[in-house]
Formats: structure tokens, C-alpha cells, sequence
């Protein structure tokens, strides 16, 4: 065991945990694909709550692009949606989400395969489809 009770505390202080865990999968992607990639869980899980404390992300996490991006980093980013079929051409890092039988999971997807997943098993990638990308640009080029 390290520390858990002062893991508990961290945790005890993070008001919006379910709905991360249910819906927090787009935005830690888009954290992954600007390059923010916390050295624990713990801190991104506290990235997103306060996040939605501040408005830049709503209660379910839906993701505003603009507001979140520009929450986590200062800066104003543009986002293009794109509809898709295969990951194999998409080289930098891209959020996609795959839909599986009325649900979706996104990932981050680099150099044609996907790099990142907040989940260890998702059945969305493993038995569903890619279907939607979005494209993100600073200074009208991507990421």
C-alpha cells in the first residue's frame, strides 16, 4: 500500500466523479491530443471537475470545444467535425469516436491507430465503428 487515505481525500474532493467516469471520455482525449497528459489519473479526473465547476465543460461532460480547450491552456482553438469510416489515414493526434449499438467511446487516434484510451476495455472500439473525428487547429493549422 502507499497513501491511501490521502488518496481518499483527493478523491472526496472531486464532486462530479460519476458523471466523469460515465462521460468523461471525449475530454480527456482532447487533453491527450493538445499534449496535457497528467502523471496520475487522480489529476486528470481534477483537470475535468474543475472544468465543469468553471462552465468549460457541461455536467455530463459534454465538451464545448472551444471553452474547454481554452479553460485547460489560455489559447483559442478551432475544431472541425469530420465523419469517417476507417482511422488508417489520420497521422496526428485526433479525438474519434467509435459507436457500437447505440453507444460511443472516444479515443485518441495517432499515425492510423488508436494511442489512447481512458478505458482498459471499451465495447465500443472492440466491436463498433469509427464514425466521427474532430479536427483540432490553432492558428488554422492542425494540431
Amino acid at each position: 500500500m502507499n497513501h491511501p487515505q490521502t488518496t481518499a481525500v483527493q478523491f472526496s474532493k472531486i464532486k462530479h466523479l460519476d458523471s466523469i467516469a460515465k462521460y468523461g471520455c471525449c475530454a480527456m482525449v482532447a487533453l491527450w491530443c493538445i499534449g496535457i497528459e497528467p502523471d496520475n489519473d487522480i489529476e486528470t479526473i481534477k483537470i475535468l471537475n474543475d472544468a465543469i465547476e468553471n462552465g468549460a465543460l457541461d455536467k455530463d461532460c459534454v465538451v464545448n470545444w472551444d471553452a474547454f480547450l481554452n479553460f485547460v491552456t489560455g489559447k483559442h482553438f478551432d475544431v472541425e467535425f469530420k465523419n469517417i469510416s476507417s482511422i488508417k489515414s489520420i497521422s496526428r493526434r485526433t479525438p474519434v469516436r467509435y459507436d457500437y449499438n447505440g453507444c460511443s467511446h472516444w479515443v485518441g487516434v495517432e499515425n492510423g491507430q488508436i494511442k489512447y484510451n481512458s478505458l482498459v476495455n471499451s465495447v465500443c472500439v472492440t466491436k463498433g465503428k469509427p464514425v466521427t473525428a474532430r479536427i483540432i487547429l490553432l492558428n488554422g493549422k492542425q494540431i
